[in-house]
């Protein structure tokens, strides 16, 4: 039996010891999403009882990571239910009144990790999909690692240093804190096998002998292969160094997986991830090319970069467009003097004390919100060889030194990292700044494995006792700075901020003077495979308690049960939508999982119109579109745009007592009115009045008298008043199209509350016609007399330039992987 490679073992244990932090959960039956959330924080759901508890008590173990399911579930729910059925996942009908899907970026169609959901069912792949890159991003680290020259003699890091950092990295704050998403961990993973498949790139070098006649060439080729080093060729053959010429070789199939990761860090869900990940690939292909000097490596790795990108074109391009349209800037933009966009400078103790202000898990979280935001903890040991590291002066951990330090700036704020949002640089002017910390962290994960190394490596010196002694005194020095200003502390309801920081330094403190205890029996000359065995345990004891800590696990029962009332609006004939008086009911894209079409929604993105709408709907005036936070719930039922826009029923926990809404269901807390007043989703108006711009459109429908039920405004058309005999009615609806059967007495204008977006197309018995946009944002057309069969697709042009786009990278792709491959081998 052949032997394992140590790189093979090494990768093997790796991708094990990942597996086991999820392994109690699974045997008991849960997997890591915070369905807890759901059954205990929002209506209907808490109104029903689920293993034993009443309703109303189901315990929330994490009430900070509620997106997941109000969210990126939702989300990939439809775009993958959309694929199985054989549509393109372009539109989302469910949120905001309809919206872009695939060009919301999260929803993620063309992520990797999909094809799972074709062989499981949905919350089994689910769960497979947010284990794997964890498990990936582990195993990825440590090749990458594996890759990294380290010591004097520039050999490779050692097998335990690579394994050290590897197991650190997945299970540091950023990564648990973000992990139950989908996207983000998913985006994050591929950062080190990028930097990889670069080192391979720029390494792939060899040397060879060049005979000069026929019979030299078939001596040379009878008596050696081609290698990669120049000394066995001279012994072997006799030749001198001078005789062999050197050519730079780089592999096909490393080129390729550059692609891919690159298109896959773009295509995982997270673009602010990926831009980070690209940011950290430029500078180490700066760096990497300043080492070797050789341009030619250069224009391969950047070719193999912007493949990528030109891969995932079929979703850039509609995104983008999505972005131009969006409230994104007036939503997500930075203000001055908000404290919860750069990282707080005093979150920096987390670097060693992660619960100093507490936990959302634990209920006592004082700081500034939110903690996931601003935890930058990488552990107490690996904390400790990163300094290790810094004392080693290792010259080759330059890059990481430097990423670290880059990434810190601009994560706090400070003249130079204001920089982006005072002059409102496009897309970047809207990324929360912490967040770039994942490079601060990675930064750190990769120097811990260099001090490791330094450690191993090192003779026995009383030196090695700094850096448990630092970060001991930097404990030492908050607790007595916690005992001596314990008044400055606040109390915030039954939260004393005083007890809960010091009381969570005292496992930090352990742990250092664990860390010290090991160091001190290196000294004392234990030996080295017990004292790595025990530095390892507790590592890995440290980081799977802060994992466990913060990470909810939750039965697959629990996600997205139904409910009866679930079960009452979902059996109602559609078209039509909801809407509700409280976020605690149906909140954020909950209500899509069950094909309910709602007016509100949860989402970064979401359309500049549409935000001006409900600006408008809320207030009854026309004014800039305010700041929603992503979340947007109009909540004014009686109202002639809630008609309008086909809201039939409005889910609340109070008695509406205005004409025209009858009470249909009731569950629980969570009641369900009928709106007799609500429009179709489809209906002919008499006249259609011409204005100048959209505002006026606004002015209009907000204009008491103005009646929506027979009339209708626009800025682009108008349409005299007439009498006419017209009927509508929905021969097919789904969430891509729909088919309608007209007849009118006269040319008619037709008008559809669905979003007025590019793409939206109609065929009127197979003939494309014009929509145009009315009511300030939704969609018309002009239906000839008679009867007829008019046709709305969602085919936006983004996508298939976007398409045609990835389509030419595959090509370029196969046809520069084939010409690397002959260059290898000629």
């Amino acid at each position: 039996m052949k032997k394992l490679s140590s790189n093979t073992f090494g990768a093997i244990v790796i991708c094990i010891i990942v597996f086991l932090f999820f392994l109690p959960n699974l045997l008991m039956g849960k997997v890591p999403i915070g369905a807890d959330d759901l059954l205990g924080l929002y209506h209907p759901w808490r109104d029903q009882t689920y293993d034993g508890f009443n309703a109303g008590k189901f315990p929330v173990k994490n009430p900070l990571i509620t997106d997941p399911v109000l969210q990126t579930y939702p989300w990939r729910y439809l775009a993958v239910n959309d694929i199985k059925e054989g549509n393109l996942p372009l539109w989302n009908p469910y949120s905001f009144s309809g919206q872009p899907l695939l060009a919301n970026i999260q929803s993620s169609p063309f992520q990797l990790f999909n094809f799972l959901f074709f062989i499981f069912p949905f919350n089994i792949a689910w769960t497979l999909a947010i284990i794997l890159p964890v498990i990936l991003t582990g195993l990825f680290m440590f090749l990458f690692l594996r890759s990294l020259p380290a010591g004097k003699t520039g050999l490779q890091l050692s097998i335990m240093a690579s394994m050290f950092g590897a197991l650190v990295l997945p299970f540091t704050g950023f990564f648990i804190a973000w992990m139950t998403w989908g996207t983000i961990v998913t985006c994050a993973m591929w950062l080190p096998l990028i930097l990889l498949a670069v080192n391979k790139l720029s390494r792939a070098e060899s040397s060879r002998y060049c005979p000069k006649s026929l019979h030299e060439r078939a001596e040379y080729t009878s008596k050696v292969s081609i290698r990669s080093s120049i000394h066995p060729w001279t012994k072997s053959t006799g030749h001198s160094a001078s005789e062999y010429k050197l050519f730079t070789r780089q592999s096909p199939l490393w080129f390729i997986v550059l692609v891919v990761a690159a298109s896959q860090t773009i295509l995982s869900g997270h673009w602010q991830t990926a831009f980070y990940v690209f940011i950290a690939t430029f500078f180490y292909v700066i760096f990497q090319t300043f080492q070797s000097k050789k341009l030619e490596i250069l224009t391969i790795i950047v070719c193999g970069l912007a493949l990528g990108i030109l891969i995932s074109a079929v979703q850039l391009l509609p995104a983008l467009e999505f972005v131009r349209l969006s409230a994104r800037e007036i939503d997500q933009g930075y203000f001055t003097g908000r404290t919860d966009w750069f990282l707080p400078v005093q979150n920096l103790i987390q670097l060693v004390a992660p619960d100093f202000f507490g936990n959302p898990a634990t209920y006592n979280y004082w700081g500034i919100w939110n903690w996931a935001e601003f935890v930058s903890f990488v552990g107490i040991v690996p904390l400790a060889f990163v300094i290790f590291a810094l004392l080693s002066r290792e010259k080759r951990a330059i890059y990481f030194i430097f990423l670290a330090i880059f990434s810190l700036v601009f994560a706090i704020a400070n003249p130079i990292s204001k920089i982006p949002y005072i002059f409102n640089f496009p897309l970047i002017s809207s990324m929360q700044p912490s967040r770039i910390l994942f490079l601060f962290i990675f930064s750190l994960s990769v120097l811990s494995a260099y001090g490791v190394n330094y450690f191993i490596e090192k003779k026995r010196e009383k030196k090695h006792i700094i850096p448990a002694v630092l970060i001991l005194s930097v404990l030492f020095v908050l607790a007595a700075y916690t005992l001596i200003f314990k008044d400055v502390f606040p109390i915030t309801g039954n939260i004393d901020s005083f007890k809960v920081a010091l009381r969570n330094l005292i496992f930090p403190i352990l742990i250092s003077f664990s860390m010290l205890a090991l160091i001190i029996l290196k000294i004392a000359k234990i030996p080295k495979t017990i004292l790595l065995l025990a530095i390892f345990a507790l590592t890995l004891f440290e980081l799977f308690r802060f994992g466990y800590k913060f990470t909810p696990f939750s039965k697959l029962s629990w996600i997205f049960p139904q409910t009866q009332t679930t079960k009452y609006l979902s059996s109602q004939e559609k078209p039509f939508r909801i809407m509700t008086t409280d976020r605690r009911i149906f909140n954020g894209n909950t209500p899509s999982v069950y094909q309910i079409e709602a007016v509100n929604g949860y989402d970064p993105l979401y359309l500049k119109d549409y935000a001006m709408l409900v600006t408008a709907w809320e207030s009854q005036k026309v004014t800039q579109a305010g700041s929603f936070n992503r979340i947007v719930t109009p909540q004014k039922y009686f109202s002639k745009i809630a008609d309008f826009l086909n809201v039939r029923y409005i889910a609340t926990f109070d008695e509406l007592s205005e004409p025209g809404f009858e009470k249909v269901f009731q569950e629980g807390e969570t009641k369900i009115f009928r709106n007799d007043n609500a429009l179709p989703r489809a209906f002919f108006v008499k006249e259609v009045i011409r204005v100048g711009d959209q505002n006026q459109e606004l002015e209009q429908l907000l204009d008491p008298h103005f009646d929506i039920r027979s009339t209708a405004v626009s800025s682009d058309f108008g349409f005299p008043k007439q009498r006419i005999e017209a009927s509508v009615n929905f021969i097919k609806y789904s969430d891509q199209s729909l088919t309608l059967r007209t007849k009118t007495d006269d040319e008619a204008p037709l008008v559809i509350s669905n979003v007025f977006y590019p793409g939206w197309q109609v065929y009127i018995d197979g003939q494309k016609d014009e929509i145009k946009r009315i009511n300030y944002m939704f969609q018309s057309v002009l239906i000839p007399r008679g009867e007829h069969e008019a046709e709305f697709k969602f085919r936006p042009q983004s996508f298939y330039n976007g398409l045609y786009l990835s389509i030419v990278g595959i090509i370029i792709t196969i046809f520069f992987s084939l010409y690397l491959w002959h260059k290898k081998y000629q």
